[in-house]
C-alpha cells in the first residue's frame, strides 16, 4: 500500500477512506464485525459506522483497535501512523479524548462490563441484576 495522508473527524473528507482501512484491518485480523466489537468493548454497529465512514472513534478507541487487529502503529499528540504509511490526523475527536479522559474511561468500562454481560450465564446476570437495583435504590 503506498503512503497515505488522511485527516479525519466530524464532516472530513478522510472519513470515509479511513473507514474502508479500517474494515480492511479487521478483515486481515480475521475477526467478525461482533468478536472485534466484543473484543475491543464496542457494539458491532459502531465498528460498522466506523468502516462506512459515517464516525470516527476517539483515539484511544482507535488505538485499541489497532492492537486488536495486531496493526502496528506510532502516536504523536493528534497524529496515528498506521503500518508506517498510513497517516491519519484527527480534528475535534482527539481534543475529546484528551481532555474527557474521566468520560472515557467511564465508556471504556461500560463497553467492558457489556461484553461481560454478553458472555455471563443467567445466575451470574440474576446476581448483577439484584446488585444494581439495590444500589440504584439506595441512591
Amino acid at each position: 500500500m503506498k503512503d497515505i495522508a488522511l485527516t479525519v473527524g466530524p464532516n472530513e473528507s478522510g472519513n470515509i477512506r479511513f473507514g474502508e482501512i479500517i474494515h480492511s484491518l479487521r478483515l486481515n485480523s480475521q475477526l467478525s464485525k461482533p468478536k472485534a466489537a466484543e473484543r475491543i468493548g464496542v457494539s458491532s454497529e459502531y465498528i460498522r459506522l466506523i468502516e462506512r465512514g459515517e464516525r470516527t472513534p476517539a483515539l484511544g478507541t482507535l488505538l485499541k483497535m489497532l492492537d486488536i487487529y495486531g496493526v502496528s502503529y506510532e502516536q504523536n499528540k493528534s497524529q496515528v501512523i498506521i503500518d508506517e504509511n498510513i497517516s491519519v490526523e484527527f480534528t475535534s475527536r482527539i481534543k475529546e479524548a484528551r481532555y474527557s479522559l474521566p468520560h472515557q474511561t467511564r465508556n471504556e468500562l461500560i463497553g467492558q462490563i457489556v461484553s461481560f454481560l454478553v458472555i455471563a450465564d443467567n445466575d451470574t446476570l440474576r446476581k448483577i441484576h439484584s446488585k444494581l437495583l439495590r444500589s440504584i435504590k439506595e441512591t
